[in-house]
């Protein structure tokens, strides 16, 4: 926490350091700025950071801060839907032009003669007809969440009520 907590006479960000004692180091937190009255005198850390805690654990949203917090998960929530349905949509197209490679390649299949030209054919049928797959199970999970958006806030409301 040190820079983010200020010294209550003078505000200066408090600065870290450890105290050697007889048989181990101790952490502390103390003030930088002379002239302040509390200057070099220590803190514990574990006495700062206890009532940080402390009033983390007292501190609870207003009802105005849920409403604005459900109004920007919203807009999320649509922004990233949308994003899924024009990733879906390319993947569409992309597939579209991917059977379109293999009825050509399929075409030049018949036509050819050589062996080795054949199974070179083949062998990129085979990795098509994959990269269809993939894309074609991309498609099945994209898109689609898993619980709606008031199942999924209010699940997350009720978890940070709980803090």
């Amino acid at each position: 926490m040190r820079g983010h907590v200020v010294c209550s006479d003078c505000g200066t960000p408090l600065t870290a350091c450890w105290s050697k004692g007889s048989y181990k180091k101790y952490p502390y937190y103390l003030c930088p700025k002379r002239g302040c009255d509390s200057y070099g005198k220590s803190i514990a850390r574990d006495k700062v950071e206890g009532e940080f805690e402390a009033l983390i654990g007292k501190a609870t949203p207003s009802a105005a801060l849920f409403n604005v917090g459900k109004a920007l998960f919203k807009e999320l929530w649509d922004y990233q839907y949308s994003q899924a349905e024009s990733q879906t949509k390319a993947m569409g197209a992309q597939l579209v032009k991917l059977e379109g490679q293999l009825a050509k390649l399929l075409e030049r299949i018949l036509d050819a003669s050589v062996p080795t030209v054949i199974k070179a054919y083949e062998e990129k049928v085979r990795q098509l007809e994959l990269d269809k797959q993939a894309i074609k199970e991309k498609m099945a999970f994209s898109g689609k969440p898993s619980s709606t958006f008031d199942e999924t806030l209010r699940t997350a409301f009720e978890f940070l009520k709980t803090l």
